[in-house]
């Protein structure tokens, strides 16, 4: 019993929450609070409906620590968190303890998204949106765009390198 409540006690320390998503730019940006030590690596699910399971929904990816956390932008600044774009035209600049994930709709939809971590299968309250994320698809007239994360002129030290 001491065992098993030791456990989720860790699980729930490195939990994710205020998990929110938006449309822009033709992709959805699924962020959530990652905490000051997050997680090897998170799964992200969605469906039409609200759930709280992950049988109940499909899985869009499994980011990594160094993917989530923009370690690789860390590299050419060690503050540095992902811009991203917002649905008014505007950025949004993710803070140091959070975590992103894009997906990119292959149709309209609108889904709810859940962020756990990978290998969990229960869906706390924080760790889904809370409604639906509205997805266009017009690839002619919204198509995805890139997004500059940083500017000016780098060293070439270290290029290639992934720590």
């Amino acid at each position: 019993m001491a065992a098993f409540c030791f456990a989720a006690l860790c699980q729930s320390a490195h939990a994710q929450t205020n998990v929110r998503a938006w449309h822009a730019k033709g992709q959805t940006w699924v962020v959530w609070d990652a905490g000051a030590t997050p997680n090897y690596a998170y799964s992200v699910f969605r469906s039409t409906n609200t759930f709280t399971s992950t049988t109940q929904a499909m899985l869009c990816g499994t980011p990594l620590n160094r993917e989530f956390n923009a370690s690789r932008l860390k590299l050419a600044n060690a503050s540095a968190t992902w811009r991203v774009p917002t649905p008014g035209g505007g950025t949004y600049q993710l803070t140091a303890t959070e975590g992103l994930f894009v997906y990119t709709p292959h149709a309209a939809a609108n889904e709810f998204f859940a962020v756990v971590t990978y290998g969990t299968t229960s869906v706390p309250a924080g760790a889904i949106t809370t409604s639906a994320v509205v997805q266009g698809y017009d690839p002619v007239n919204d198509p995805v765009q890139c997004h500059v994360q940083l500017q000016g002129t780098l060293p070439v030290q270290g290029q290639g390198s992934y720590p």
